[in-house]
C-alpha cells in the first residue's frame, strides 16, 4: 500500500486534477474505489477545492498586478521617449 506522506497528499493532488479536467467529486469517487484508497467525504472535498480556487486567484491576482506595473513601465518609457523627440533629443544620440 502507499505510504502515509503520499496519502495525505494525494487527495489535495486528485482534487486539483478533478478541477482540472472538470471532473468533479463523483469521478474522483469512482477513481479511488478503483485505486482502492480512501476518498474524501464531500465536504472535504469542497473543502479542498475552495482552497485550491483561492490559490488560483491569489496567484491570478499576482499575475495582473505584473502586468500592470509592466504596462505602467512601458507607457512611462513610450511617454519619455516622446517627449525625447519632441525636444530633439533622441536616445541614440546619448540624450539619456
Amino acid at each position: 500500500m502507499l505510504d502515509s506522506l503520499i496519502l495525505r497528499q494525494l487527495p489535495s493532488s486528485l482534487d486539483y486534477h478533478a478541477i482540472e479536467t472538470g471532473s468533479g467529486f463523483e469521478c474522483l469517487a469512482a477513481f479511488c474505489v478503483v485505486m482502492n484508497i480512501p476518498c474524501l467525504t464531500r465536504s472535504a472535498y469542497y473543502k479542498q477545492v475552495d482552497k485550491i480556487l483561492d490559490a488560483f486567484e491569489d496567484e491570478a491576482l499576482e499575475e495582473m498586478k505584473r502586468a500592470g506595473q509592466r504596462l505602467w513601465q512601458l507607457v512611462r518609457t513610450r511617454h519619455e521617449e516622446a517627449l525625447c523627440e519632441a525636444e530633439g533629443v533622441t536616445y541614440e544620440a546619448g540624450g539619456f
